[in-house]
């Protein structure tokens, strides 16, 4: 994957384009955001409906407890979400199986969040 600092800035350009952007009107992004959410967190119910597929809260927090941890793409993801206001669409209803994966390894499956809606 990519390092660190090439997705922290991917993300840090991606928000300086969207402010860019006229107030005032709604503002979709599509795209693969190679985002594992794995689960919605209790503070994150403004921009994560309930339709979260992944490995589970108590991944989340097994991760979250290790001294050393990277940023990962969830955290990016998550605080662009936050910061510019964004709900990640596909998560706000259910899916068939088939459509919920767009990547596979052997034995995991991930979904790829793909949609993103501004609402102001």
């Amino acid at each position: 994957g990519h390092t660190e600092a090439t997705r922290t800035a991917f993300y840090d350009e991606l928000k300086e384009l969207h402010q860019k952007q006229a107030k005032g009107k709604c503002h979709i992004i599509v795209g693969d955001f190679n985002c594992r959410l794995h689960a919605r967190k209790p503070d994150e119910t403004n921009i994560l409906g309930p339709h979260i597929f992944g490995r589970g809260q108590a991944f989340l927090e097994g991760y979250e407890d290790r001294e050393v941890r990277t940023i990962t793409n969830r955290d990016l993801f998550t605080d662009f979400l936050t910061t510019e206001e964004y709900i990640a669409g596909n998560t706000l209803f259910q899916k068939e199986a088939s459509k919920k994966i767009t990547f596979k390894e052997i034995k995991r499956s991930f979904n790829l969040f793909n949609l993103y809606l501004k609402i102001r």
